[in-house]
């Protein structure tokens, strides 16, 4: 640091008249880019870059809602296996059932989804959602 000052000292001491101002950032945007690319790059010689500067987004952006429409008929089936007990005739759907009943919880008639070391997590239906 001592270093660089002693050499704008010299390189100001060489100029007759001179004063410091300051440039806007939106006004310095090609100098800085040309910056990077004097770090970035070994020039060996004069190499000349096109630079192209883009102010704005040329894509538009708009937001998107993603919705699905779900059945609540899996929470039922959960729910009464969890309160009574009961599951259906079909034997893959009873496999099924019985190997998602083990991450469930019932809590006052509400079906919570249970994680690993972590927190309760309540199922919803369309309407709560």
């Amino acid at each position: 640091m001592a270093r660089y000052l002693s050499q704008v000292q010299a390189d100001l001491n060489k100029l007759s008249e001179w004063a410091v101002t300051r440039v806007l950032h939106i006004e310095n945007v090609k100098a800085d880019a040309l910056a990077i690319i004097t770090v970035t790059l070994l020039v060996k010689e004069a190499v000349l870059l096109p630079i192209y500067l883009q102010t704005a987004s040329l894509i538009a952006t708009t937001s998107v809602c993603s919705t699905s429409e779900t059945d609540i008929n899996w929470m039922c089936e959960i729910e009464t296996y969890l309160s009574i007990g009961e599951l259906l005739e079909e034997e893959k759907q009873t496999y099924k059932i019985r190997g998602q009943v083990a991450h469930f919880t019932l809590i006052r008639d509400n079906l919570y989804r249970q994680y690993f070391e972590g927190p309760y997590l309540k199922c919803l239906n369309n309407p709560e959602a």
